[in-house]
């Protein structure tokens, strides 16, 4: 004779809630990134396109920092008499602690959730 006994709480997986986090913080993120990158660089913007097409998106898992304008990764990495102006890069670095902790703080809150 055998009995059988299942248990099923109903958890949601943990990622799941990581996720919802990673999405919470990138709500927050994404203004301040985007406008710390189009304010702090040492190009020269004459039209304010390269300026404008500075945008920081959600992605999985993560944020992407980037410039559409065709000609960004040129002033960005420099390009024959350009001087580099790698601006994007600049904003992860020197915002590094800032992300950390929005990240820390939303996925924690939704771990709390559980």
């Amino acid at each position: 004779m055998q009995v059988d006994v299942k248990v099923d709480f109903n958890v949601p997986k943990i990622s799941d809630h990581i996720d919802k986090g990673i999405a919470s913080a990138n709500k927050e993120l994404i203004p301040i990134l985007t406008n710390y990158a189009r304010s702090n660089h040492r190009y020269n913007d004459r039209t304010g396109n390269l300026t404008q097409s500075t945008v920081t998106r959600d992605i999985s898992k993560g944020l992407q920092l980037y410039a559409s304008a065709n000609y960004g990764q040129y002033v960005h990495q420099g390009h024959g008499t350009w001087i580099s102006d790698p601006w994007l890069e600049n904003t992860i670095k020197e915002n590094e602690q800032l992300i950390r902790d929005t990240y820390s703080k939303h996925i924690a809150d939704e771990l709390r959730r559980m």
